[in-house]
């Protein structure tokens, strides 16, 4: 359980984090700056000889290097829907991928699918429909064209994506272990993102950018300490799954949309509609019994 909960806290702390270092200095700097940080404590793993020991990659390789072009999306569509649209229904909705997963598990790898992780995933699907209703109620700005509205249809990106990604992941993790196909999986992001950097750079800019704050250091050190907080997440999840304690880590870790979600409503001013509130909380508890169900 206390695997489970730093997971939370990590994972909570990081979308939060992204919030409001997005809004301030923008998406795409948050995203590359983010998964560069990322990979310093997955490759200081890697230097110490801390990684476990994996077998040949074989097909492996092609699954997670499409995992990491998948993430790079995911990670983007999650950053601008943070920027843009309300934290407080964003990131649960986000949250909602390993429902995504899960489904895919069961289709294409024939595993089975508990009653509970059902009703889970059951839950989670209808929490995302009552959380996303009347987005209007928590715009900010002119309500007739209200952004709120585009960074939830970016939080169903996230979702879809993610839910992709780590269905791609956890099937290499198989017969890899967990430190290969995720550090194969963020190398893929960070080479699809300087080819994303290259392609912006050479076409001539047709449309004013949005205004944002040059990231100087304060803005990295934040971009940074977000991709970090977020691998440290992964790799107290998958310590956690090493020690055959997967399914309470799962569960407990569900909770981590609580911590964007109380940032929304504290530091953002955000005020989501009773229907919204109560899918949110809906979308929690349909991850913890998928957790509780895997």
């Amino acid at each position: 359980m206390i695997y489970g909960l730093a997971t939370a806290v990590c994972w909570g702390l990081a979308d939060l984090g992204a919030a409001i270092v997005s809004r301030r200095y923008g998406s795409f700097r948050t995203l590359v700056t983010a998964q560069a940080g990322s990979m310093v404590p997955l490759t200081l793993i890697l230097v110490f000889g801390l990684a476990p020991p994996t077998g040949p990659l074989g097909w492996n390789a092609v699954s997670v290097i499409v995992a990491g072009t998948f993430a790079t999306l995911a990670f983007y569509s999650l950053y601008r829907g943070l920027e843009l649209g309300p934290v407080a229904i964003v990131s649960p909705v986000t949250a909602a991928y390993s429902a995504i997963t899960l489904l895919l598990a069961v289709v294409l790898l024939n595993e089975h699918l508990s009653s509970l992780a059902a009703v889970g995933a059951g839950l989670t699907i209808a929490g995302v429909v009552g959380a996303t209703a009347v987005p209007r109620a928590v715009h900010r700005g002119d309500p007739e064209h209200d952004p709120g509205r585009a960074g939830i249809a970016y939080g169903f990106l996230a979702m879809g994506t993610f839910g992709v990604a780590t269905f791609l992941i956890g099937s290499a993790a198989r017969t890899l272990d967990w430190f290969v196909p995720t550090y194969l999986s963020r190398l893929a992001t960070l080479a699809t993102i300087l080819v994303v950097v290259v392609v912006i750079r050479i076409r001539p800019r047709r449309t004013p950018a949005t205004p944002h704050e040059p990231m100087r250091w304060r803005g990295l050190l934040a971009a940074t300490a977000i991709g970090v907080a977020d691998a440290a997440g992964l790799m107290l999840f998958s310590l956690a799954g090493h020690k055959g304690m997967v399914a309470i880590a799962a569960a407990t870790s569900a909770v981590f949309p609580l911590v964007p979600v109380a940032g929304g409503l504290l530091l953002f001013g955000e005020r989501p509609t009773a229907l919204q509130l109560s899918g949110v909380g809906i979308v929690i508890a349909g991850l913890v019994l998928l957790g509780l169900g895997a």
